[in-house]
């Protein structure tokens, strides 16, 4: 489904269109005004559905994440300012929440991982994205060994970047492993 919101300045941008477009067109001979306003109008409308249209198609997606060997916090939290990672309810396995994500954008989701074992230990962390092409790409940091000490915490930011022109009501999924 597409969604034609419009914001202020893209009903302003149009209201503005219609009166340049009917200033050049203006009706030269008294009462053509249905044949000279009225179709820069009808311009002026198209374009503010257009430019509206471009801007507020919707890309949702859904993510999984994996912990082997490892707990991860639950709700994963997406976008805003990075958290600081302590106690909490943490788990195997957790789900990322992209929802609607706009094209071009990139997100953030944060991983809160915690090591449960009793002795220091290294995690990698790697996405992948699917379909895998197309709709933008998925990146993972830290993505090499990460050391964390015995009951510590550490932050995982998983990044998506949806491509330009992706077209509206495209779905997509994620999925983020970390041993």
């Amino acid at each position: 489904m597409i969604d034609i919101s419009l914001t202020i300045s893209e009903v302003i941008l149009g209201s503005v269109l219609i009166v340049i477009i009917g200033a050049i067109i203006k009706p030269r001979v008294p009462g053509k005004w249905k044949t000279a306003v009225l179709p820069s109008v009808l311009i002026g409308i198209a374009v503010i559905s257009a430019v509206g249209a471009a801007t507020s198609l919707s890309i949702s997606g859904t993510g999984s994440v994996t912990a082997k060997n490892w707990k991860v916090l639950s709700p994963i939290q997406v976008g805003g300012t990075a958290p600081t990672c302590s106690a909490g309810t943490y788990a195997d396995t957790a789900s990322i929440t992209w929802g609607n994500v706009g094209s071009p954008s990139t997100t953030n989701a944060y991983i809160c991982v915690q090591n449960a074992d009793a002795a220091t230990q290294s995690y990698t962390a790697s996405s992948t994205i699917n379909p895998n092409s197309g709709v933008g790409t998925i990146s993972t940091s830290p993505s090499g060994a990460t050391p964390v000490l015995a009951g510590g915490f550490s932050l995982v930011t998983v990044t998506l970047t949806i491509n330009t022109g992706v077209a509206g009501g495209t779905t997509f999924s994620t999925s983020t492993s970390i041993s």
